[in-house]
């Protein structure tokens, strides 16, 4: 055999390898960005994979579980809510009633596991906006 061959076999399977790790990292960190009435409708479709939730902030209660603080509260979004349970720090404007994006996972149960919160309260930035006379 000529050395062309070893070439292309070689380049060709440098090429497979790559596109191999590109496809299998690539659908690792995918995120599906959902509301909760979406979450809801393909909720078994969304079953244990990463996906970012945006809603209402309700009812949040704070527990401590091994020297950790616990959060617990729902995501509404109209009469739709989620149960979420989420371990760890959370923003200052992590309040009832704010805006929330958290990602995490559905478990089996229903219950959204959360892996981070992000949080803002609409009402404090409009009130200084109008302060300053902007709009």
């Amino acid at each position: 055999m000529n050395k062309k061959y070893f070439y292309l076999l070689g380049f060709a399977v440098i090429v497979g390898a790559i596109v191999y790790l590109m496809t299998t990292s690539l659908q690792s960190s995918l995120q599906y960005y959902v509301t909760v009435n979406e979450a809801l409708a393909a909720k078994s479709d969304l079953n244990d994979k990463v996906i970012k939730i945006a809603g209402l902030a309700k009812d949040i209660e704070r527990l401590e579980e091994d020297g950790r603080s616990l959060y617990k509260f729902k995501v509404v979004e109209n009469d739709n809510t989620i149960a979420v349970v989420y371990k760890g720090f959370v923003p200052d404007t992590f309040k009832d009633g704010s805006n929330v994006v958290i990602t995490g996972s559905l478990a089996s149960n229903g219950e959204f596991v959360a892996t981070h919160i992000l949080a803002q309260c609409a009402s404090k930035y409009e009130a200084k906006m109008t302060e300053t006379g902007a709009k």
